[in-house]
């Protein structure tokens, strides 16, 4: 890559997987030291935040990645790039699947908290298959910028 395309891509990959690894620890504090309602509310906006600015680095890193590649790294054979793929695909699952869904359950039991109602199991489940969604996203990119 020429130097200018290497900085942008360092820097955009730096403040998506920097957000990545953030958020996922402070979303814990959140939730231990203010009251669970709250707390969720703050963590379904930082992760807003975080899937809008993940799907603008993921573009970014992947016209980059695509524009710097010789041709036949661009016929699918730089895992680099697939895993950058694998990235955007599981921020647009986890933001507009399954963190729409959530968001659905929590306004339906509004002003309740969702541990107090009865979708707190269909809650519960999603928020499992999210939380693995975001470690497999947190680990490619811990592997990315490892190899950088």
């Amino acid at each position: 890559m020429k130097p200018l395309t290497a900085g942008a891509y360092a820097v955009l990959l730096a403040v998506w997987a920097g957000s990545l690894w953030t958020v996922g620890w402070t979303v814990p504090v959140l939730f231990a030291n203010l009251p669970s309602l709250v707390a969720g509310d703050i963590a379904a906006q930082l992760f807003t935040y975080l899937s809008w600015g993940g799907l603008v680095c993921g573009a970014g890193l992947i016209a980059l990645r695509t524009w710097a590649l010789p041709a036949d790294a661009r016929r699918g054979r730089d895992w680099t790039l697939w895993a950058l793929l694998l990235m955007v695909l599981l921020t647009m699952i986890g933001h507009f699947g399954i963190g729409a869904v959530m968001d659905d359950l929590r306004r339906q039991v509004a002003p309740l908290s969702i541990s107090e109602s009865p979708l707190r199991g269909r809650f519960g489940m999603l928020h499992g298959i999210s939380s693995t969604l975001y470690l497999i996203q947190a680990m490619i990119a811990l592997v990315l910028v490892a190899r950088r």
